[in-house]
């Protein structure tokens, strides 16, 4: 469990509170089991960058408020499972303005629609 998980985790926490869900509700609307939802908001898990638009979706939520926190700067932070490629990718999103990553959400909902990409997977 790495300090940009718990961030997240937390930031995923607030805005499904502030969505007024509870844990098992948000899981359901994610079509993820509760207790992964649960490992999510607690840190536990890493959230792929999908599936955190996802999140952002249901909850009504920007992604810029899910990674609140999140900066460049906190990169060493990032799992080690993830690619250099990916922590990078990560560390930009994080560093873009809102009005850009609310752009990149919309492109991913459309592409997401329309076939572009698989199903998020766990």
């Amino acid at each position: 469990m790495s300090e940009i998980d718990r961030i997240i985790g937390r930031n995923i926490r607030k805005a499904r509170r502030r969505a007024g869900f509870t844990q098992e509700q948000a899981a359901e609307l994610l079509r993820i089991s509760p207790i992964q939802y649960g490992r999510y908001e607690r840190g536990e898990r890493s959230v792929s960058l999908a599936r955190l638009c996802a999140i952002a979706e249901t909850m009504g939520a920007s992604m810029a408020s899910l990674l609140e926190g999140c900066t460049p700067a906190a990169a060493d932070g990032w799992p080690q499972e993830l690619s250099a490629h990916q922590r990078e990718m990560l560390a930009m999103a994080a560093a873009l303005p809102e009005p850009a990553q609310e752009m990149i959400h919309r492109i991913y909902l459309f592409l997401r629609a329309e076939g572009g990409f698989p199903p998020i997977s766990s």
